[in-house]
Parts: C-alpha cells; sequence; structure tokens
C-alpha cells in the first residue's frame, strides 16, 4: 500500500497559474505563496484516487495517502476505522417515489387512514435520512467501513488550548439532472396535500361512522383524490435523482485536505508554544457527515478546544466563515467565526460570515458543535450560482489558485495570534473591529456533504 503512495507521489508538477506568479518572500518554501503551490500539488496529486465514494476502496486509498503525507511532516498520523452506511441519504427520494403516489390510491381504494400514517412516516424519513443524515431504522441498513485520519502536532510547552482543523475526503454522488433542485418543489406539494387530504377524509369517515369500512369517496372526494394524482406523478422522478457515479471532489474537498497538509508543513517547522494542532480528515461527510459524528462523539479533550473546519475552496471572493449549519438546525461559534472574519478584513480580505439555510446543505463542523466543541466552517462556494460541487466538472480546474494561498495566510495568522495570545504574548496586532457584513446564506450540499 505504502509503495504504490510512493509511486504515485513520484511525479512532481506545478501548475502554470503559481508559475507566473512571483514569491513575495522569494525561495521560502514557507512563505504563503510558497505553501499554496504546495496545497496545488498535493491537491493535484490526491486527485488520482479518483471519485471517492464513502467507505470505498477509493476513499480509503485517499485516506492511507493523506496519513503518510502527514507522517512525511514528521506527525503521528493513525487511522480511524468507523462504521457507516453507504445509503444513507440517498433512499429518502426513492422513498417519496413509491409512498407519496401510493398515498392517494389508497385514498382512492378508501383507505385514507392508512394512507396517512403512510405519508407521514415518508416525511418523518426524509427529514432524518436527507435533512438531518441520521439513520430512522439503522438496524435495517446494509452497514459498510469508513476511515477518518487524524494526525497531531505537540506544543513545545505546556499544552493550552486545541484546535481540530478539519476537512474530508469521500466525494458526492452524482446528480442525473443538472436543475435537479426543482424536481423537489412538486413533491414537496404533494406529500403536504397527501397529508392533509389522507387526514380530512379519515376525519369525515370518522364522523360518518364509515371508518375501517369499505368505501369508495364522494364525487367531491374523488375530485380532490384526483388532484393529488396528477401532483403526485411529479415524485416518480426522484426516484433517478442520483446516479451511480460519484464526482471528482477536487473542490469539494480535496482543496480542504491540501490546506490542511500545508498547515502541518508550517507548524512542524515553526511549532506552537501552547496551542496542540489536530489534523482531521473525515470519510462520508457526503453521507451524514457519519464520519466526523463518530470521531466527535468519542473525542475526549481536557483542554480548551476549537475546532475549524475547510470545505470547497473554490472562489475566493466567496470565502464564507458559516455561524449556522446543519440545515439552518445548529448553531455554530458565532463567536469564533466573528474573530476569523475580523482578522481576515484586517489582512485585506473580504471574508464574509454566512448561514446555512433549510436545505441549504451541512458540513462536519455541526457534528463538532453537537459534540459542545466551539466551531465554524470554512468555504469558497457561491451562495446563489450553479457551483462545479458535485458536478463532472469538480476538477483542478474548478479551485482557484489564489483561494488556497488567501486560505493558508488566514488559518496561519489566527492559529500565531491565538497561541501568542493564550501563551502571554500580544492578544493583538491593531487590527481593526471592522462592522461585520450581514450574513448571508450560503448552500452547499445537500447536507453536504462537511
Amino acid at each position: 500500500m505504502w509503495k504504490l503512495r510512493d509511486l504515485l507521489f513520484r511525479k512532481k508538477t506545478v501548475p502554470a497559474k503559481f508559475e507566473a506568479k512571483t514569491s513575495e518572500a522569494g525561495d521560502d518554501f514557507l512563505s504563503m505563496r510558497s505553501l499554496a503551490k504546495y496545497s496545488y500539488e498535493i491537491m493535484e496529486k490526491l486527485s488520482l484516487c479518483g471519485p471517492r465514494a464513502a467507505g470505498s476502496k477509493e476513499s480509503r486509498r485517499a485516506a492511507v495517502m493523506i496519513a503518510g503525507l502527514f507522517e512525511d511532516l514528521g506527525l503521528e498520523a493513525s487511522l480511524k476505522e468507523f462504521d457507516l452506511i453507504p445509503s444513507l441519504g440517498r433512499l429518502w427520494p426513492k422513498a417519496c417515489a413509491v409512498s407519496i403516489p401510493s398515498s392517494f390510491v389508497l385514498m382512492i381504494a378508501g383507505l385514507p387512514y392508512v394512507a396517512l400514517p403512510l405519508v407521514v412516516f415518508s416525511f418523518v424519513f426524509v427529514y432524518f435520512d436527507g435533512v438531518l443524515g441520521r439513520p430512522l431504522v439503522k438496524r435495517l441498513r446494509k452497514k459498510g467501513k469508513g476511515a477518518n485520519v487524524e494526525a497531531r502536532l505537540e506544543p513545545v510547552g505546556e499544552v493550552r488550548q486545541t484546535v481540530i482543523l478539519s476537512a474530508h475526503h469521500d466525494s458526492a454522488p452524482l446528480f442525473t439532472r443538472k436543475k435537479h433542485k426543482a424536481d423537489f418543489v412538486l413533491p414537496f406539494v404533494s406529500c403536504i396535500y397527501s397529508m392533509f387530504l389522507s387526514f380530512s377524509l379519515s376525519i369525515a369517515e370518522l364522523v360518518g361512522g364509515k371508518l375501517l369500512r369499505f368505501n369508495l369517496p364522494s364525487l367531491f372526494g374523488f375530485l380532490a383524490i384526483s388532484i393529488g394524482v396528477v401532483l403526485s406523478l411529479s415524485s416518480l422522478k426522484l426516484w433517478t435523482l442520483y446516479s451511480s457515479e460519484f464526482s471528482p471532489g477536487v473542490g469539494d474537498n480535496l482543496s480542504g485536505e491540501a490546506v490542511l497538509i500545508s498547515l502541518a508543513k508550517y507548524f512542524s517547522r515553526k511549532k506552537t508554544a501552547s496551542t496542540r494542532l489536530v489534523f482531521a480528515s473525515f470519510d462520508a461527510e457526503e453521507i451524514g457527515h457519519q464520519g466526523a459524528r463518530d470521531y466527535f462523539s468519542s473525542l475526549d479533550l481536557p483542554y480548551d478546544t476549537y475546532v475549524i473546519n475547510i470545505d470547497g475552496l473554490y472562489d475566493k471572493d466567496e470565502l464564507c466563515f458559516i455561524c449556522l449549519d446543519g440545515n439552518g438546525s445548529i448553531k455554530l461559534s458565532d463567536h469564533l467565526s466573528s474573530e476569523l472574519v475580523h482578522l481576515s478584513k484586517s489582512l485585506g480580505y473580504s471574508v464574509k460570515q454566512g448561514k446555512l439555510p433549510f436545505l441549504g446543505g451541512s458540513t462536519d463542523a455541526c457534528e463538532a458543535a453537537r459534540a459542545g466543541f466551539r466551531a465554524t466552517s470554512l468555504t469558497g462556494m457561491h451562495p446563489d450560482a450553479e457551483t462545479k460541487a458535485h458536478t463532472k466538472d469538480d476538477t483542478m480546474a474548478a479551485v482557484s489558485a489564489d483561494t488556497l494561498e488567501e486560505t493558508i495566510q488566514i488559518m496561519v495568522k489566527y492559529l500565531e495570534r491565538l497561541d501568542a495570545r493564550n501563551s502571554g504574548g500580544t492578544e493583538r496586532d491593531g487590527d481593526e473591529k471592522s462592522r461585520l457584513d450581514a450574513p448571508r446564506r450560503y448552500k452547499l450540499s445537500i447536507y453536504d456533504e462537511d
């Protein structure tokens, strides 16, 4: 396995976009420009693993390569296996495609009291499987094995705080249609309509003494059900929502992995005084961030701990620290995200603070927040326009070189200031506290997936 990794890492390439620029620090291999160049090379080599479904041999191969890169820098790295459900987040479209039309058929047959629990269960299943990324009936789902990577870098002195820097190495399943978001609208309307109609018909049969007795709906009821049947036909398209193929996943999220390894390179040479750095790479982010959940739920750190997750570094003009995650249901650290935004602005970067709305996606940071850690996520995806994420076009060309450099500089500056502040050094270098822009609503993956 290690021989295979060495073979893959034998080729050294430098992208043209980096060759056209000169380093501000000359030949210093720890300059931000040199580290960005190093990140791009790492990202290119990790992309040789190809599309990486969670728990697959390709994803495991990427994890092994990442662990090897940390070890090459002198860090102790380990692979930590965990149980995962490969189908998590991918069954809810099929459930809707079956249950919604079936509910209206049951109503036509005079069984609205059967249709009602069916469509309610379908709605709950979608919420758990598609929105929360948590299995509703775990024992009945097929299991697989995923692998997280952890590498630790201890400070030169006593540990006073810990910073966990995380990213994910699995890639997302592809959608069969480019404009798949439009496929959700009518099925959602049909589901709500079915619940309302089946409840109304059940009450009507109860009042009329026809409940649990064979009967056909009235003319008005038949017309109302017919409308529902027509609406429910749209849900059949959900059966083929996902393709069997997976995205190359360079921007989402080999870009984050490359930045983590570059930060490890920097701080392995310029060690912190009292800050322990933990580098974590998660599997199964795209299917309910199962790797991060397993990691943070079992993590026991006795010191002050911060978590900064990096996910989707596409465009430097869209860099954003997330303060609301988990499809709008998980609150991250306002203080941490705000501090990072202020720092970024003091460096001259237009970094925003943002929120992930309902059905807007989620990242691995929400699992850290659930476990009680102060966390935020950094992303570089456009809030409204279509991105390369979750598509076949998520290749090397999708990631901006300047975004990598900007991210590395922000993270290095933050970690150095945090270490100085908590080690008796100067807390701030006189950066101005500019007013935060209003949080923007960013969309990542359907969990995403992180």
